[in-house]
């Protein structure tokens, strides 16, 4: 095997600032970002579409193109975790968390330290009712939070 080349302070240089030049290309602003997701919502507004999808438009509405939700899937939601995982940018934002109860309290630990609406996605049944002491946290500290439940 060959040497490996090293990089010139000139071509370190150089290879930087191309770096440099695709990031910011690729990063959006935060209004272009809300301004996308806007349109977005527009265009599905009046189309017939599956509960999950539906969910998926109005989560991306609410998130303002990039704030992260919490959630674990389950036989109730899954219509709305099979249109995530097809659509890239919202499943970039999506946080899967081990336990429902868990997911809760991340997303109540998110809205308390950003001021946002804290957003989780839980199946029914069993899986809403592991978030009922992150909802009761929530509300004793009066902190915006969502929390979906499937059916």
């Amino acid at each position: 095997m060959g040497k490996k080349k090293e990089l010139t302070p000139e071509r370190r240089e150089i290879w930087e600032e191309k770096r440099l030049r695709q990031r910011q290309k690729s990063i959006l602003t935060l209004e272009q970002r809300i301004d996308r997701e806007q349109r977005k919502f527009q265009k599905a507004i009046g189309r017939e579409m599956s509960g999950g999808t539906s969910l998926l438009v109005t989560l991306r509405y609410i998130m303002k193109g990039g704030q992260p939700f919490f959630g674990l899937y389950g036989a109730t939601i899954l219509d709305f975790f099979e249109h995530l995982y097809t659509d890239r940018d919202p499943y970039e934002w999506y946080k899967q968390v081990p336990h429902e109860q868990i997911g809760a309290h991340a997303a109540t630990g998110f809205a308390a330290s950003t001021g946002g609406v804290g957003i989780g996605v839980f199946t029914s049944g069993p899986g809403i009712a592991n978030t009922v002491s992150a909802c009761a946290d929530a509300m004793k500290d009066s902190v915006p939070v969502l929390y979906i439940a499937g059916n």
